[in-house]
């Protein structure tokens, strides 16, 4: 029984450890890139750009994640845990790295919902068949064309979207034949 106790106490411990040692040579990214693209079947896509640091560098993700989806690429080799909210990239060199992945949107009473939980600028891209049911309360620039919308906000902020149902137009021609006059003979 004192043996057990030893062993938690020192598992406890090294992970106490673990985690200072983690907080102290950890940098944050500063002045992430941020982009969301809402594509037009309603999947909400993240798109990160940001620097990183020789050793490990924290970057806070602004939506919840799909885990499986995360995608991070770099210049340099990189591995990267994600703990939370924050996706820590550990890389042997500086170097700008893209982080991309699908977010976890929520479907609340019907309606898509997309929350960004940090205080953030955040460009919003969206497909032409996305319907908007809220819009940011920081909004800094809008833009619509036939293509797409962007809207560029502060966080935090939650959107609200639902996707247009394309309708069909069927068009019916009327065909008169008119038969042909017959030839005395």
């Amino acid at each position: 029984m004192i043996e057990k106790n030893k062993l938690y106490l020192t598992l406890i411990s090294i992970s106490i450890f673990a985690i200072l040692i983690l907080n102290t040579i950890a940098g944050q990214a500063e002045n992430p890139n941020i982009t969301i693209k809402i594509n037009g079947d309603g999947v909400a896509t993240v798109y990160i750009t940001t620097q990183i640091s020789i050793g490990v560098t924290g970057v806070d993700l602004p939506v919840k994640p799909i885990e499986s989806s995360i995608e991070v690429t770099a210049s340099t080799a990189t591995e990267w845990v994600l703990m939370g909210d924050t996706l820590y990239i550990a890389s042997s060199a500086n170097a700008t790295a893209t982080i991309s992945y699908i977010a976890n949107v929520t479907i609340v009473n019907g309606v898509l919902q997309l929350n960004i939980t940090k205080p953030v600028v955040v460009r919003l891209v969206i497909s032409p068949n996305i319907i908007l049911l809220s819009i940011p309360n920081e909004t800094l620039f809008y833009e619509s064309t036939a293509n797409e919308t962007v809207i560029v906000f502060k966080g935090p902020a939650t959107i609200q979207y639902t996707i247009a149902v394309p309708t069909t137009q069927t068009t019916t021609t009327a065909i008169t034949t008119i038969p042909p006059t017959p030839t005395p003979t």
